[in-house]
This record gives structure tokens, C-alpha cells and sequence, in this order.
């Protein structure tokens, strides 16, 4: 192998790999449903996520299913 393709070779690998985490996503998603003690869906309610480790909070609302 002569330097110029080792040069060439090693700048397409750098390229893509930042192409690829270019897609990356840090957040995830978390789904459910809300019920009762009866199991009927609970529309309206508020859910409420807390990440321990940072104290960060999201919230939802439960749609007419109950899920959020």
C-alpha cells in the first residue's frame, strides 16, 4: 500500500463514521397506559418521568385511551 491510499482510506473512514452518528438519537421513549384499580383507562392524567442521575423531569398527558 502506497501513503496516498492509506491517507485516503483513513479520511473515508473518519467521514463516515461521522455520517453514522449523525443518527444517533440520546434520548429514548418511554410508553404506557394509565388504568384504575378496575382496569378502565384513565384519560387526562399526567404522567411524570424523572432521570435519577440528573434530576431532569418530562411530563405527559394521557389521551382519551389513557396512553401517553
Amino acid at each position: 500500500m502506497n501513503l496516498n491510499f492509506q491517507v485516503s482510506s483513513a479520511a473515508l473512514l473518519m467521514l463516515f463514521s461521522c455520517v453514522l452518528a449523525l443518527g444517533q438519537e440520546f434520548r429514548g421513549s418511554i410508553t404506557g397506559k394509565v388504568t384504575d384499580p378496575n382496569g378502565a383507562v384513565v384519560p387526562g392524567a399526567t404522567v411524570v418521568v424523572r432521570n435519577v442521575a440528573t434530576n431532569e423531569e418530562g411530563t405527559a398527558t394521557t389521551n382519551d385511551e389513557g396512553s401517553y
